[in-house]
């Protein structure tokens, strides 16, 4: 009766968790991978609680006890493998795809519907036999504990899984996980105790593992048929199948970082409970050896466990089976909706209702299967056979980066079905699996390179626009490894650590010694003494570190001499006491404590290869000296042995752990105020040095000017040292950033942390900013809301999509519109409502900030926004903060921003390349043919020569050439002066920091007027990009004919140069609009010549091929 409550507790209890936890009105993704907020403990659980089955443990503990290491082998390597290489060499290609919601999902972003509901059948149907395989194994156990072969309790079981899966979504399938993660974790210690207990005599563990040939290495691994399909069966452990429930898991995660570390952490998890379950299947080998497969589980259950026990074994079983059928069903259900349902038009897209249906039907199915179909091996081998075959190889080489056409992917496919079904009919005992996908590869790479299809092996990306790292760039970091640099960072920072090194040695050694007995003191004498003496000179000289002389405190040589005495005086000392004592536990604890020592002191990686290459060494040495085997003392009991290393290794765990943490934290603590520090330095380096500029830049005859211009000089001039801020502008996604803010906000004194509530509206996967600035203007905002609710409201931070408006001089009743992403802060329970368009004047919000004092704490944040061309609104309660930030800053920030502070100078090899003094031979001999004055065409000359200094055309040439080239071809239908000092400077503007109000002190109004009208940036203080139309509409409306005289000018140039763009494409282009705009301009202008020649140069890039 107790075991028949623990049940029923048991199913109350996930039911109620996966209930209480279910998402709130959620969107589709959330429902499907969440909003990304998962701790990578949550995700470490439920990657573990997926992968390890019902099926798993039964199939283990049989397999185990049946063959021995023939299973253990393939299973434990292979599956501990497959996680590796698919957290690291998988997971780090899945930065642009971890908005996807399943591999169907990524396969139609490269392939389309087609190939989306193909991939999405063959996974659902194969899950649908994973699914039932667990309900199977929820059905034989009940049998196993209760005598009881119903299937009613089957049937509520997965009821109670189908109905929170359904209606929770992922959110109650992660938490379940986490209760099913716990109970089977505690299960398996506690009956891997209890058969122990039940076993007289030790010796027979210990007979078993040296007397059955199937735990006999040597004859396990040989060529024989049986460890042939160990390699096979191992080989499709390692193969990484991406089964639906592990890609879901790995898109939950925020960025392929915490996708590494989740998959490492929970590979070494897995690695231990499947030990564990191999521990259980050796003591019961030991314990009755007579047993046949099918009675292993049931002999297991009769003869070990009693009442509470008996229901606690059920409990855990039945976790195991039910954290992974809660997964599978989840994601099956997702892969329904999603890409099934909308590309056979049954509903016009992916719906949470649609979702939970599937869930109902997809379970109802598999109950359906599980109690239809009575062997589990038939329900794997029914179901499976097609999916890896069919999927796995399109699925690797797409995310692999390997493009080729939908066609090439269908007869992949069908090359793979055709050869599993050829092999399932006519030869039923040859595994498929294998034939299967490599007919898929063979066919699906052949016909693509001999149909000659476009695309191939591409160049990828990761997140935020990052490179993938190839295994080129892998192979050239490893070569480029500079061994004496990274042992010269070991180094200890201190010199007191050397004698602290020596002292720690000399007592390690000495008490391990004091523990050896005499006996084998004298059987070992020569090793002894050698010990004894050799490590007591080592630590004197140690002790004395501060007296040594200074040419043997050269950096260089104590890189190598630091880990050379850890490795002799603590690992192959300490290794070789461990041997010589026939691994006594007090022995062991030492090395391990030693182990423990140099991980605080040292990289991790280092202090683990110099313990294991001092083990190896010492062993080897033993060997050679004595000429003996190593082997434990027979003494000491198995269990001794057993436990006190499973202790040893999980304190050294936890103490490496909690140590890297605390380092962690400090440096990343560090690391932030140095940032700041660095950031306010450099910042006040760069006014001081702009101010210097200014005051060059100021000559006499130019500080003779109107009242309203020196005003505006002085305004911009301000801005610049004041308001501007220069920024590193990447792409991060929205995920990322709120994560990294949490992170940041970790790093704060907080006597409480913030309660945070994200809200993520935004269809935008990424936002184009300077992730370090905006994640301080966050991390402000949420420091002021916390203080001024003393910490006793939480913090709502919603993003949602939104619009930016920019004015456009010379357009009249025209707004530039830019998609941008709304952030607001706030402990009110409200959102302020949205606008249509947040429309920025050309109000600083800088200035209104300064202004009210009561905001001034906030003018950080308003110079951040006010640098990602954004609106605010601060309010002056702080209650509540509104910001809207541009989502592509670079299509309305231009690069040019970033060196609008930069000092120009001449660079006198550009003032010597031949073609600068052709060029401006040509155009003084122009001048004075046509009697127009050089002197303020000198000057102008003399502006580009500086602002233009260092950059470079495509062909090579020094870029102050291009205007001017362009001046003279003005000079052939043009010789009004002021034209031709426009030309010279129409890409000071926007190539340099040289501003319109610069230009206008130094050249004129009329001068400035015609450059504003040519240029591709609105400048008011800040540059604003402007688009292609944008640009061609307000020359239509030249005012000036001699502003459509410069553009003309350039763009003949340009299309005189045109080859020296590498690109076909952007050539094209740039001769598409020539054709469509500058030809009609300059007939209208009566240009015939200007306009023929351009016609005819547009042309024949046009006909190129």
């Amino acid at each position: 009766m107790i075991d028949i409550i623990i049940f029923i507790v048991f199913l109350l209890l996930n039911l109620i968790i996966g209930i209480l936890y279910r998402g709130k009105q959620q969107s589709f993704k959330e429902y499907a991978i969440g909003n990304k907020n998962f701790s990578t403990a949550a995700l470490i659980a439920t990657l573990v609680a997926t992968q390890a089955s019902g099926s798993m443990f039964l199939n283990g503990l049989e397999q185990t006890y049946t063959n021995g290491l023939y299973y253990v082998l393939a299973s434990v390597i292979g599956s501990f493998l497959g996680l590796l290489i698919t957290g690291y060499i998988i997971g780090p290609r899945l930065g642009n795809f971890l908005n996807c919601v399943s591999i169907a999902d990524i396969m139609s972003s490269v392939y389309g519907k087609g190939v989306q509901l193909i991939t999405a059948i063959c996974t659902v149907l194969a899950t649908i036999g994973y699914i039932a395989i667990q309900f199977k194994v929820i059905s034989r156990i009940l049998e196993a504990l209760f005598n009881y072969q119903g299937p009613e309790v089957t049937v509520i079981a997965a009821t109670i899984i189908i109905i929170y899966s359904a209606f929770g979504g992922i959110k109650s399938v992660t938490f379940t996980d986490v209760i099913q993660f716990i109970t089977f974790g505690t299960l398996l210690p506690v009956l891997a105790l209890a058969i122990w207990h039940h076993i007289p005599n030790i010796s027979q563990v210990i007979h078993t593992l040296s007397e059955n040939p199937n735990f006999n290495f040597e004859h396990v691994i040989s060529w024989s048929p049986q460890f042939i399909g160990t390699l096979a069966f191992m080989f499709v452990l390692i193969v990484p199948g991406l089964p639906p429930e592990i890609f879901q898991r790995m898109a939950m995660a925020r960025n392929t970082s915490q996708i590494k570390r989740a998959i490492a952490y929970a590979a070494v998890l897995w690695v231990l409970i499947q030990l564990f379950i191999v521990w259980i299947a050796v003591l019961l080998l030991s314990d009755n050896p007579h047993l046949t497969t099918n009675q292993v589980v049931g002999y297991m259950i009769k003869t070990y466990t009693y009442t509470g026990l008996k229901g606690f074994l059920g409990v855990g079983v039945i976790a195991l089976a039910m954290s992974t059928a809660d997964s599978a069903l989840n994601s099956c259900a997702v892969l329904v909706a999603n890409d099934i349902l909308p590309p056979l038009k049954i509903t016009k897209q992916a719906s949470v209702q649609a979702a939970a249906i599937a869930t109902f039907a997809i379970g109802f199915l598999a109950v359906l299967l599980t109690l239809s179909i009575q062997n589990i091996l038939q329900i794997i081998l029914l179901f499976s056979n097609f999916s890896l075959p069919i999927l796995t190889i399109p699925m690797l080489l797409t995310i692999f980066g390997f493009r080729t056409s939908r066609r090439v992917i269908y007869i992949g496919m069908g090359a793979g079905f055709v050869m599993t079904a050829l092999l399932l009919l006519y030869f039923k005992n040859v595994n498929s699996f294998f034939p299967g996908m490599m007919a898929n590869l063979i066919f699906l790479v052949g016909s693509h390179y001999l149909l000659k299809e476009e695309g191939g092996w591409i160049k990828q990306e990761t997140e935020a626009g990052i490179e993938a790292i190839t295994w080129k760039d892998r192979w050239t970091q490893l070569k480029s490894f500079n061994l004496p640099a990274y042992l010269e960072k070991n180094l200890p920072e201190q010199e007191y650590y050397y004698p602290l090194l020596a002292f720690y040695s000399l007592i390690a050694t000495y008490v391990s010694l004091y523990h050896l007995p005499h006996v084998i003191e004298q059987e070992y004498l020569m090793l002894y003494r050698t010990i004894q003496y050799s490590v007591l000179v080592i630590t004197t000289s140690l002790l004395g570190f501060q007296i040594w002389p200074a040419p043997l405190k050269n950096k260089r040589l104590l890189a190598w001499v630091w880990p050379l005495l850890i490795f002799y005086t603590l690992f192959f000392v300490g290794g070789m006491i461990v041997i010589m004592s026939g691994f006594q536990s007090s022995q062991i604890l030492i090395f391990m404590l030693s182990l423990v020592m140099i991980a605080l002191f040292t990289y991790l990686p280092l202090a683990l290869t110099l313990a294991i290459a001092g083990i190896i060494v010492a062993a080897g040495v033993f060997k050679w000296v004595t000429g003996q085997d190593i082997s434990p003392n027979q003494a000491i009991p198995i269990s001794f042995h057993f436990s006190h290393g499973l202790l040893l290794f999980s304190s050294l765990l936890i103490a490496l752990f909690r140590f890297k943490q605390s380092k962690e934290t400090l440096q990343k603590k560090n690391a932030y105020l140095m940032t700041l520090n660095n950031q306010s330095k450099e910042e006040m380096q760069e006014v001081l040095r702009y101010r210097e500029e200014i005051l060059k830049d100021l000559t006499k005859e130019d500080t003779l000017l109107f009242d309203e211009t020196m005003a505006a000089y002085m305004r911009q001039a301000i801005y610049r040292m004041t308001d501007y801020m220069r920024l590193d502008v990447k792409r991060i996604s929205m995920e990322e950033l709120i994560s990294e803010v949490r992170e940041t906000i970790k790093l704060s004194d907080f006597p409480q942390m913030p309660d945070l509530l994200i809200q993520n509206k935004s269809k935008q996967p990424t936002i184009e900013v300077d992730r370090e600035r905006i994640k301080q203007m966050l991390a402000n905002s949420i420091t002021y809301l916390y203080q001024s609710s003393n910490a006793t409201r939480p913090i709502t931070i919603a993003l949602e999509d939104a619009k930016l408006g920019y004015s456009v001089a010379h357009m009249q009743n025209y707004a530039r519109e830019s998609n941008a992403i709304r952030i607001v802060l706030t402990i009110e329970k409200s959102l302020p409502k949205i606008q249509p368009i947040y429309n920025l004047n050309h109000n600083s919000i800088v200035d209104q900030v300064a202004r009210d004092r009561n905001r001034r704490m906030l003018l950080q944040n308003a110079r951040i926004v006010d640098a990602h061309y954004g609106y605010a609104e601060l309010d002056s309660h702080i209650i509540t903060h509104l910001y809207v930030i541009p989502v592509n800053l670079r299509e309305v920030r231009g690069k040019v921003m970033e060196i609008i502070r930069e000092p120009a100078v001449v660079d006198p090899a550009e003032l010597n390349h031949p073609l600068s003094i052709k060029v401006e031979e040509e155009l003084k001999n122009k001048l004075t043919a046509k009697g127009i004055d050089f002197k303020p065409i000198s000057k102008a000359l003399n502006v580009i020569k500086r602002y233009h200094a260092g950059v470079k055309r495509k062909s090579g040439e020094p870029f102050f050439t291009h205007p001017i080239a362009a001046a003279l071809i003005l000079l052939e239908y043009c010789q009004d002066p002021d034209a031709v000092i426009a030309a010279l400077l129409h890409d000071t503007v926007e190539d340099t920091g040289l501003s319109l109000i610069q230009i206008k002190i130094m050249f004129g109004e009329t001068v400035a007027f015609l450059v504003q009208k040519v240029t591709n940036l609105e400048e008011n203080r800040k540059r604003l990009m402007l688009e292609d139309h944008e640009n061609i509409a307000r020359l239509i409306n030249y005012e000036d004919k001699r502003a459509a005289y410069v553009k003309l000018a350039d763009r003949m140039h340009n299309m005189r140069t045109i080859s020296g763009h590498s690109s076909l494409a952007k050539q094209k282009h740039i001769a598409s609009e020539t054709l469509n705009f500058f030809v009609p301009l300059a007939k209208n202008l009566e240009l015939t010549t200007v306009s023929q020649e351009l016609e005819i140069l547009s042309l024949e890039v046009l006909k190129k091929k």
